[in-house]
């Protein structure tokens, strides 16, 4: 997991085991660009952090928002509970 402006990201595969979403589906929904506004801009993350985005575990980091919210639409049971600031 990754936090960039007080948002935290996570690679597909720890978004699979904490969320309980198959791996296939995850890939699926970026295949399809259903997460496109929801991925972590690899490049600014970098030059803020100062880190060569090549250095980290996964190319790709999806927003815990969105995971959350796909998460609800497939019917999932998060691992546990979730909350997002301002809600229950």
């Amino acid at each position: 997991m990754l936090t960039f402006k007080n948002i935290d990201y996570y690679s597909p595969i720890e978004a699979s085991k904490k969320f309980k979403i198959s791996l296939s589906t995850i890939y699926y929904w970026i295949r399809r660009n259903e997460l496109e506004n929801c991925l972590l801009d690899l490049t600014k993350f970098g030059k803020e952090k100062e880190i060569d985005p090549k250095e980290l575990r996964a190319s790709l980091y999806i927003n815990k928002k969105s995971l959350i919210e796909k998460a609800k639409f497939l019917n999932y049971t998060p691992v546990e509970n979730y909350s997002i600031k301002g809600g229950k």
